[in-house]
Formats: C-alpha cells, sequence, structure tokens
C-alpha cells in the first residue's frame, strides 16, 4: 500500500508514485498501482562516495548494468538504482535535497527506465506540428551539448507549438516496421541559458527558477527553468533535425537543411541516443541488437536533415520558418 502522502505525476504515458515531489511533471489522479515507483532511501555519507568513485572526478559513474536493473552514481547528488523499468531508488548524499534530485532523475535516470520499458530514449527535444496533410506530427531535434536544442524548443513552444519533450524523448518502436516511432508526450520544463531567456522571453533570468538552486555555481548549471504548454497526445516521429553550426562565411549561408542518405542518417543519429551515451557498459548482446535495430527504424520511416546555422540567436525566427515549411510541405515516408 502506497503512503497517503506519495506524489502522484503522469509522463510518458507511465503513471508515477514518488516519495518526494516532481513539481516538474504534471500530477495524475492517485493510484495503488502505478506504473512507476520511486523511492527515497537513506542518506549516504560523502565518505562512502569516495570510495564508490573508480575514476578521477567523475560527472557520472556507471556502477553497474545489470540484465534487470541498471544503477548509476551521481557525486555530487546521489546513487539511483532503476529496477524493471517499474522501480527507481534514491539515495541521496548527505546534505542535498529533492532539487538537486530530480536534475539527473528526469534525465539520465528517466531514460534508463524508459529503455528498460523497451522505448528508445533520445536526447532530444520534440514539438507538435501539422504535417503535409494537416495531421499532428512530432518534430524532433538533437545536437551536441551548446547546439541550441532547448533554445530552439523553447523558442518553437511560443510559437505555437506544443511541446513534447525538452531534453528526452522516449520513442516507441511499432512491430511493424513500416510504421513510424510514436513520440511519447514528456514534462513541459525547459531549461535555458541566461542569454536564451533574454533573447526569446524579454525577460531577466532571474524572474525564472534556477534549475537547481544548489548547484547553480556553472555556467551549464546555471540555466533557469521554463515551462512550456505540453501536446495533449502521443504523436508519430515524422522528422529528426540534427543541429549543428558553422562560423559566419560570405559563401555559405546562414541557415542549411541537408537531407541525410540512410547510412550517414544511421551514423549521425546514433550518437543522440543515451544508450550510445552509456557505451559498451550498457550496449552489448541483445540490447546491443535492439538498439540498433530502432535506430534503422527511425532512420527508414523519418526525414533524417542536417540543420547548420551560424551560431546567432537573432536567427531563431528564420531556423522556425524553416523547420515549419518542412514539416508542412516534406511528404511523408510510408
Amino acid at each position: 500500500m502506497l503512503s497517503s502522502s506519495c506524489d502522484h505525476r503522469f509522463a510518458y504515458g507511465l503513471r508515477i508514485a514518488s516519495d518526494f515531489p516532481l513539481s516538474d511533471l504534471p500530477t495524475s489522479p492517485p493510484t495503488d498501482r502505478p506504473d512507476v515507483r520511486i523511492e527515497l532511501a537513506g542518506t549516504l555519507l560523502r565518505s562512502e562516495i569516495e570510495r564508490l568513485v573508480t575514476i578521477d572526478s567523475p560527472i557520472e559513474n556507471v556502477l553497474s548494468f545489470e540484465q534487470a536493473f541498471s544503477r548509476v552514481l551521481f557525486t555530487e547528488v546521489g546513487r539511483f538504482t532503476v529496477r524493471g523499468g517499474t522501480h527507481v531508488l534514491v539515495e541521496p548524499i548527505e546534505g542535498t535535497s529533492a532539487s538537486s534530485w530530480r536534475l539527473p532523475l528526469l534525465g539520465s535516470i528517466l531514460a534508463l527506465l524508459l529503455e528498460q520499458r523497451t522505448l528508445l530514449a533520445l536526447h532530444a527535444g520534440a514539438v507538435e506540428m501539422s504535417g503535409p496533410d494537416g495531421t499532428p506530427i512530432a518534430c524532433a531535434f538533437a545536437g551536441e551539448k551548446g547546439q541550441g536544442k532547448s533554445t530552439l524548443g523553447a523558442s518553437l513552444s511560443l510559437a505555437g507549438f506544443p511541446l513534447l519533450c525538452d531534453d528526452v524523448l522516449g520513442l516507441e518502436i511499432p512491430s511493424n516496421r513500416s510504421n513510424p516511432p510514436i513520440a511519447r508526450v514528456g514534462f513541459g520544463g525547459i531549461k535555458l541559458v541566461p542569454d536564451a531567456v533574454r533573447a526569446i522571453l524579454n525577460i531577466a533570468p532571474e524572474e525564472l527558477p534556477h534549475v537547481s538552486p544548489e548547484l547553480s555555481d556553472g555556467a551549464e548549471l546555471d540555466k533557469r527553468y521554463f515551462v512550456a504548454p505540453l501536446a495533449q497526445a502521443e504523436r508519430p516521429l515524422r522528422h529528426v533535425f540534427l543541429l549543428a553550426s558553422h562560423e559566419a562565411d560570405p559563401h555559405r549561408d546562414d541557415i542549411t537543411l541537408r537531407s541525410l542518405a540512410p547510412q550517414e542518417a544511421l551514423a549521425l543519429l546514433l550518437p543522440h541516443t543515451f544508450a550510445a551515451r552509456w557505451g559498451e557498459l550498457y550496449l552489448k548482446g541483445a540490447v546491443r541488437s535492439a538498439h540498433f535495430k530502432a535506430c534503422a527504424q527511425v532512420v527508414a520511416s523519418c526525414h533524417i536533415w542536417e540543420l547548420s546555422r551560424r551560431r546567432d540567436l537573432k536567427l531563431l525566427p528564420q531556423t522556425i520558418e524553416l523547420i515549419v515549411t518542412t514539416a508542412r510541405e516534406v511528404a511523408l515516408i510510408g
């Protein structure tokens, strides 16, 4: 029986019951049978963390990937055990609070949970748009850190396109390989750097809350939290834009869009999966084979594009117009 104090939420099609508040996620009616249970365990002493760490000053140290569970240590936050796609055990480090636990929990840990539920987790944002026939579709955008995924997601949201997710895209891969993957609805929180807050929202960054007040010393952790309207239903993924940037060049357009052939598309898409970030500790045997097949199905059923822009926030309106036009006018695969 769940405690009456449990926080009940809903995301990625899952009912979630947590021992601590997850205010980032949409609320859900209480249930005694949640799909996911997040439990809070005893705290870890910092002296214990020093014994657990096996490499010099890691940001994320993967301790083990077993068939039934995964255990990850974040040296500033705590240890998380994800089991069977249904349970997450949080062991926080002494002196930390829920505001810092939520940062990895709603990122890599959530991606692990989705993977255990046989979804493909992409490190990407996504919004809902209209396809050539007017039906709703999902358009995703992935890129290395600093390429502007969250900035683009917030800009598209403000332009009227409902958000599916900011950082963790959960894709349901149909058994029928001719059908497109289904992008599930995550949550509306978007993490923005201060310059993006000023450029997009036209407000001072101080008017928005820190992503994590306890971890705001570095530029990366100085991000602010903006909540965007969510899509109302899961959508078929039809376009993936791989974000890149280039320097100003008089012989090159400020924004270029290039359609990728399947082989190149697959090679460029794979690094943007969470599984690829976890490496050989995770990607082995049957898991590796299933992961490759899922990515190949994304490439076979979606348009994969390279979208390169000159680094300039003033180009956001043109970038949005190009993405919207592409979604509306390019014929869908299948």
